[in-house]
This record gives structure tokens, sequence and C-alpha cells, in this order.
């Protein structure tokens, strides 16, 4: 063959691939941005997903926890917050009021200084009582207490949450009289002092 007829074919072949790899990079070319970004997309994906089974986990340990936990028992509206106590005295002779009287309470069983509460008209002096209190010592100043043994040295007390829900009365040996306390009252007795002694 004559080398003319060569370089000819050479010519032509080159001329047929060059349109080949042109295509050939056109097609390859498009491919890597587009790879790339289904690549983040993947991992995008991956992350939400790995967020959200984290999600899950968190507040099924957080439901778990809440289940085994033991429930604390409901506070008692009565006596959870601070209250106040009628302290009626009458005379355990007639059951009549007993008024211009300082009563002497001690609330709980912390030393200290009792408080001096005054007597209406009524024979009512009022205590204010925290929700924490338990109980209460009452005695009497210028009247004579009529509770038995009072003071032989018996010193009766008695339940906060007793008195709040319904109500409490001391015993009377002085006479006859009667009361029927109302939720949040305590009733005691007592009377005069006699020149001759009690």
């Amino acid at each position: 063959m004559r080398p003319h007829g060569l370089l000819s074919m050479k010519v032509r072949a080159a001329n047929v691939a060059r349109p080949l790899v042109a295509a050939a990079a056109g097609l390859v070319q498009p491919l890597a941005p587009d790879f790339h970004f289904r690549r983040s997309t993947i991992s995008a994906r991956l992350r939400r997903f790995s967020s959200r089974i984290a999600l899950t986990l968190a507040a099924s340990l957080t439901i778990s926890l809440a289940c085994a936990a033991p429930a604390a028992p409901p506070a008692d509206p009565i006596v959870a917050r601070d209250q106040t106590i009628r302290i009626r005295l009458i005379d355990g002779r007639n059951g009549r009021p007993l008024s211009k009287e300082h009563l002497q309470v001690r609330v709980g069983r912390k030393p200290g200084r009792p408080q001096s509460l005054p007597t209406d008209s009524a024979g009512v002096a009022l205590l204010h009582v925290a929700g924490s209190s338990d109980s209460i010592d009452v005695r009497t100043y210028n009247y004579l207490d009529c509770r038995p043994n009072f003071d032989a040295g018996v010193r009766p007390t008695y339940s906060v949450e007793v008195i709040l829900k319904s109500g409490a009365v001391g015993q009377n040996s002085c006479g006859n009289a009667t009361a029927q306390p109302a939720p949040g009252e305590l009733v005691l007795f007592a009377r005069t002092h006699h020149h001759w002694g009690r």
C-alpha cells in the first residue's frame, strides 16, 4: 500500500475517534457532580434517620423511667397547707364561754416559750399552724383546767390532723357541760378558781 494511502486511513480514523472521545467525555463529565450529589443526599438521610432513632430511644427511656418510679402519695389538702384552728374555752359547769383568758399554746414538741392567745367574748382564740405541724398542747392561765389529773402533770396533746378534719374536745371533770366541736375546732373546759382552792 502506498504511504499516502496509510496516511489517509490514519487521518480518517482520527477523525472518527475524535467525536467518540468527545462523546465519552461528555458522558463521563456530568457523572462526577451527580455522584457527589447522591452521596451527600444519602449522608443527610442517614443523619436524619440516626437522629430519629436517638430521639425515639430517649423518649422510650424517659417513659420507662417514669413508669418505674414510684408515684408519690397525694398530699392531703386539709393538712398540706397552713391552717387556722379555733380553740374554744367554755365553763365546764354551765357551758358559758370564758373570755379574757390567755391560753398557753405549744405547737409540736419543740422547746421554747409557748404562744399566749387571748380569748374573745365568745371564748375563742385563733391559732395559726403550718402544714407540717403534728400536734398542739394547750394550757389555761387565769382559769382552772377541767381535764382530769391535769394538775398532776398529765399534759394531753391534740392531733392537728384530727382537729382539722373532725374537731376535738377535751374531757370535763368540772360539771355536766358538753360541746360538739366543728371541723377545725378544739373545745376545752375550765372554770374559775375557788377562794378555798380547787
